[in-house]
């Protein structure tokens, strides 16, 4: 059997030529009768027999030549077992669940390392003119494409580009990856789904996603990586902000963190260390037990920044756990902008033409002096709010 059997008959067709000019170059020769040329005719009938039996050796190793070459473009291949699908070309998508559970750290490495050994094995093991593609299951990273690739070698480098991301991998966002990749690429009409995951979320389940299961060619094979519960154990962060939306100069920001424990085991004395550009602040030191979710509240922290009036400041802040089997949740990083007073705009009918004296109160008079009331000057400079008095006009 042919990948490209027109190539075959290219070449069956181009064989032919080899033959007709052999024939239509043969030599015709004029029969002369002379007698002195009877001494040498059994000479001559010699040379012409070693002379054709060479012609035809030339013309028989021309023809092999242009149905070899035709044949090997035509890429043959032999079905070496009963089942003969398992040999013919296939489109391979893998599909590689890249998710922050599959950087959890194994004895011979990460969730996704093993994943991805299962994956290269695979590739290597595809029958010749298969094409494959390789997918994250968390989308696709930038300048990454959905055609599939021609050859094995360029498979296995998309593999390894592949790496873990601080997301969830959505099932159904994931299939649609697959659909898309398997209408990108027309031959071979065989499909190959395969989906390389943890497990970790809910919706993974052949109910819950029957609509799609049923457009993907060929099914889904799922190659199950999931740890044995018994097995796993995480701390992490699962949230962390600051109790008041706006942080300002004068006033000490009050951080907050949840951090979570699951696992068989209890897990005591775990610092928990606040970070404020790249110093330590404040270290917590708590308990964890399984299945526990704990807020942290940590000591009210004064900035002392160059902030200006409508120009925050910017500050790093993160709060983080020693390192375990999965540290790309041990940490949180916020980014915190600290103000050193907020403009706010009230509009109403005499705005800057507001003058108490003669009676002239605007609408917005008595929220303006509760929201920025009137002091000294140095008072007025620790106010959060800045008023702006205009009307609708301005």
């Amino acid at each position: 059997m042919f990948l490209a059997p027109w190539f075959a008959v290219a070449g069956l067709v181009a064989a032919a030529g080899p033959i007709l000019i052999h024939l239509l170059n043969r030599r015709r020769f004029k029969v002369v009768e002379w007698a002195a040329m009877d001494f040498l005719r059994e000479a001559l009938f010699r040379s012409r027999r070693i002379l054709q039996i060479r012609d035809l050796l030339l013309l028989a190793l021309r023809t092999a030549c242009i149905l070899l070459f035709g044949a090997a473009l035509a890429q043959p291949f032999l079905s070496a077992t009963a089942d003969a699908g398992a040999s013919q070309p296939v489109h391979a998508i893998l599909l590689i669940d890249n998710s922050l559970s599959m950087s959890y750290q194994r004895l011979g490495g990460t969730v996704l390392d093993e994943a991805k050994r299962q994956a290269r094995s695979m590739i290597e093991n595809l029958p010749r003119g298969s094409r494959i593609s390789v997918l994250p299951a968390c989308g696709l990273p930038s300048g990454a494409t959905l055609d599939a690739h021609y050859t094995k070698q360029d498979a296995l480098e998309a593999l390894e580009s592949i790496q873990w991301v601080d997301r969830q991998a959505k099932p159904r966002e994931t299939l649609d990856l697959a659909l898309a990749a398997a209408g990108r690429t027309a031959s071979p009409a065989r499909k190959q789904v395969v989906l390389f995951t943890d497990q970790q979320v809910d919706e993974w389940s052949a109910e819950q996603l029957a609509d799609q299961l049923d457009q993907v060619p060929g099914g889904v094979k799922l190659i199950d990586l999931r740890s044995d519960p018994a097995d796993v154990e995480n701390s992490y962060v699962a949230e962390f902000g600051v109790r008041d939306a706006v942080v300002d100069l004068h006033t000490p920001a009050t951080f907050v963190a949840v951090v979570c424990h699951q696992g068989p085991n209890e897990r005591r004395a775990v610092p928990v260390s606040l970070v404020v550009e790249g110093q330590v602040v404040q270290t917590v030191i708590i308990d964890l037990l399984p299945g526990q979710r704990r807020e942290i509240e940590f000591e009210p922290y004064p900035f002392d920044v160059a902030a200006e009036p409508g120009r925050p400041y910017f500050a790093a802040a993160e709060v983080v756990l020693p390192p375990d089997r999965l540290p790309g949740d041990d940490r949180r990083v916020l980014v915190v902008p600290v103000v050193a007073a907020l403009p706010v705009v009230f509009v109403d009918q005499f705005g800057r033409d507001e003058d108490p004296r003669r009676g002239r109160y605007g609408e917005t008079y008595h929220l303006r002096r509760l929201l920025a009331p009137m002091g000294s000057q140095a008072a007025r400079d620790k106010q959060l709010v800045r008023a702006e008095h205009r009307t609708i006009d301005e």
